[in-house]
């Protein structure tokens, strides 16, 4: 674990572009929308759009705004949410860059997929039928910023996740 003179752990680095994908991903998966739907809603393929939720790819603008759009939301209210939520990892010692990273070097990328890989997604167990407050109205970071900060651990994997 190297840190530098800031307290900023090496370890925890993600990137702007991987909190808002973060933030969509937990949004699709809070609405139950499958990648295909989502992609579709974005303007991507499926490929695409896995690519952006797994840091392989940047969002777009274009994206975003499509987004949005078909939420009926403001496009201001993903970068809020983006916004909050990188606030929550620098307060937690993260690193997020403003150019897009590597995604084998970004561990909000690689904790979050682990997280949504677990029986920890309370997606999983919680289903559809009970709503869950949307990731850009929260009060509290998401489980999947819990898990990637180190205050949630996953415990098995789970084959019955339906919304990858």
């Amino acid at each position: 674990m190297q840190k530098n003179n800031s307290g900023v752990d090496h370890d925890k680095t993600t990137c702007f572009y991987s909190v808002i994908a973060t933030v969509l991903a937990q949004h699709r998966r809070e609405e139950g929308l499958h990648k295909t739907t989502f992609s579709e809603i974005a303007g991507l393929s499926v490929s695409g759009w896995t690519k952006v939720e797994t840091g392989k790819n940047a969002i777009t603008l274009h994206a975003i705004h499509r987004i949005a759009k078909y939420f009926n939301i403001s496009p201001a209210m993903i970068f809020d949410a983006a916004d909050v939520l990188e606030y929550y990892l620098f307060e937690n010692l993260w690193n997020v860059a403003s150019d897009k990273i590597p995604e084998e070097d970004d561990q909000l990328i690689i904790k979050t997929q682990e997280f949504y890989n677990s029986d920890k997604d309370p997606l999983i167990y919680n289903a559809i039928s009970r709503r869950i407050i949307s990731v850009f109205n929260a009060r509290q970071p998401p489980p999947a910023f819990e898990y990637a900060v180190g205050r949630a651990r996953p415990t098995t994997p789970n084959a019955t996740n339906t919304f990858n």
